[in-house]
């Protein structure tokens, strides 16, 4: 795969709440909102969506507005209640407001896995394996993203091991989840994660499209 490797993110949906600042890096100013993105049962998924205030005036965005989001997902870690947590948001590159053109939700992504694929079955007796993909970005920093796939993919994606490249397509997706905790009581968490649609080993050699 050489030096090239890919991470595309677009979503479609709906602005919830207000945008919150995020952060500032070198002069240049970042604000933080959710975006309600369908899906076809008609559910949503709340995703996090990272923005530069020269991309679009933060003073503009409202609650209901449709926003096409272009760019990539990305990851940090950051220390909650003592411990470190793997963060997760989309990072736009481009906004269009109520533009409905293309996929709600898609994700492609060229990397390789952290660690071997855990292969599993759930109570119900459906196949999942959970992936670990790290996909290098500039300065040296890369995005190491959770994603999980499902029956076949599932399946395939426990003969591959760590350190092999992979091409996956698939969408962001939030899950509702309740973590135990040390008390013995349950906490309402919620996941993000990429959802695999398809995925496939790719020849080290082998140059990803730009």
């Amino acid at each position: 795969m050489g030096d090239v490797w890919v991470n595309r993110l677009s979503l479609y949906g709906e602005v919830a709440g207000q945008p919150q600042l995020d952060h500032e890096i070198l002069g240049e100013t970042f604000f933080r909102l959710s975006l309600k993105v369908p899906r076809l049962s008609g559910k949503y998924d709340e995703l996090p969506v990272l923005f530069s205030s020269r991309l679009m005036d933060p003073g503009a965005v409202q609650p209901g507005l449709p926003l096409r989001i272009e760019g990539q997902i990305r990851s940090y870690k950051k220390v909650v209640d003592g411990r470190n947590r793997l963060i997760l948001s989309a990072f736009a590159r481009e906004i269009a407001i109520g533009n409905t053109e293309g996929e709600t939700n898609s994700i492609v992504l060229h990397g390789t896995l952290l660690r071997d694929p855990v292969h599993r079955m759930t109570p119900l007796g459906r196949e999942i394996a959970d992936l670990l993909v790290c996909v290098p970005r500039m300065h040296n920093k890369s995005d190491c993203l959770p994603s999980i796939a499902w029956g076949r993919n599932a399946r395939y994606a426990s003969t591959l091991k760590a350190g092999d490249a992979i091409a996956i397509t698939g969408r962001m997706q939030s899950r509702d989840y309740q973590k135990k905790l040390e008390d013995g009581s349950f906490e309402d968490r919620m996941a993000l994660e990429v959802s695999v649609t398809s995925i496939e080993a790719l020849d080290r050699n082998q140059q990803a499209p730009a």
